[in-house]
């Protein structure tokens, strides 16, 4: 089994963006312990393009869910 951690739309989250889901994913350091892309709550940060969260999350990234906001 493999836990997904994916990104939430509200700054005020302390695991909202791409790269803070990455360094709790590394900190925890365990193979069963990755990261999700939400594609639809990356765009509701104006200056975070959706190609920049996937390079960020990298070989973390194990699951894509993919949708917009329109």
């Amino acid at each position: 089994m493999t836990i997904c951690l994916e990104n939430m739309p509200w700054n005020s989250y302390s695991i909202a963006t791409p790269y803070r889901i990455v360094e709790l994913v590394k900190e925890v350091d365990d193979e069963h312990f990755q990261c999700c892309l939400d594609t639809g709550h990356v765009a509701c940060f104006n200056n975070y393009p959706v190609g920049d969260a996937v390079r960020t999350m990298g070989k973390y990234l194990k699951v894509l869910h993919v949708h917009d906001n329109h």
